[in-house]
């Protein structure tokens, strides 16, 4: 999509710049589509692009811009940044490609915000530079593969308070400690969903006081407790009468 740029002359333009960003063509009333704008940092400067490589190539010239999506992207290749500051703004669009949908390498600086961003298997290839993913990104779910030569760290990539990197194990990832040596390691981004739960036995005695959910918020068991007056007939949510809880509930 986006790929071609129309006149209201049906005419075929194939050049890759457009004069103004409001899409204001030479021609009369034209009926343009674009993919992408490119905005400077100080705003001095706006552009619009028929290509999205063309766009995020000339926001790596530009230290700091803002590549903005002007449609949703289908693409069957990635897009590769390797140096400069460059934020992409998805702008409420999805951006899909049959390969990966974006390649991360050498210094870049790359921080994505306001849509969906997916690829074939994995959306985003990592061998260098950092990555910033906001929680307008929609990250819940995108999956990040590691090259096995990056010397990138767990801190060069920024999640969103309350996300966290899995790993192929379906573990949290607190470092790259376990990523393999030759091949890429891919990493999930999920919504920790995590809380304790605390057994008040109430009066009597439980051997697990508090357990930790899953990521999904949810318990895989419920601990039994022992009174030495009574029999134990379930959890609740109160000390006295109250609602009882099961694993439905937790």
């Amino acid at each position: 999509e986006a790929e071609i740029l129309y006149c209201n002359t049906n005419e075929e333009i194939r050049g890759t710049e457009h004069v103004d960003a409001n899409v204001d063509c030479v021609c009369d009333n034209c009926d343009a589509i674009f993919a992408a704008t490119v905005t400077t940092a100080d705003g001095s400067s706006k552009m619009s692009y028929i290509s999205l490589e063309e766009a995020i190539s000339a926001a790596e010239e530009n230290e700091g811009s803002t590549v903005t999506l002007a449609a949703n992207i289908t693409m069957g290749t990635y897009v590769a940044i390797d140096r400069g500051t460059v934020t992409i703004d998805l702008n409420g669009y999805r951006w899909e490609s049959s390969s990966w949908a974006l390649y991360v390498e050498g210094t870049a600086n790359v921080s994505i915000t306001g849509g969906t961003i997916e690829g074939e298997d994995e959306d985003i290839y990592w061998k260098g530079g950092t990555i910033v993913l906001s929680e307008y990104s929609s990250p819940d779910g995108i999956k990040v593969s590691r090259d096995g030569d990056a010397t990138t760290t767990i801190a060069d990539i920024k999640l969103p308070d309350g996300y966290v990197l899995i790993d192929g194990n379906g573990a949290v990832a607190d470092d790259f400690s376990g990523a393999a040596d030759d091949d890429s390691t891919v990493y999930t981004v999920k919504k920790d969903n995590r809380k304790t739960v605390t057994f008040d036995a109430n009066g009597g005695t439980c051997s697990m006081p508090s357990a930790v959910t899953t990521l999904e918020g949810k318990l895989t068991s419920l601990p039994g407790a022992t009174h030495e007056s009574m029999d134990f007939k379930g959890w609740y949510d109160a000390s006295e009468g109250g609602n009882e809880i099961t694993l439905d509930h937790v």
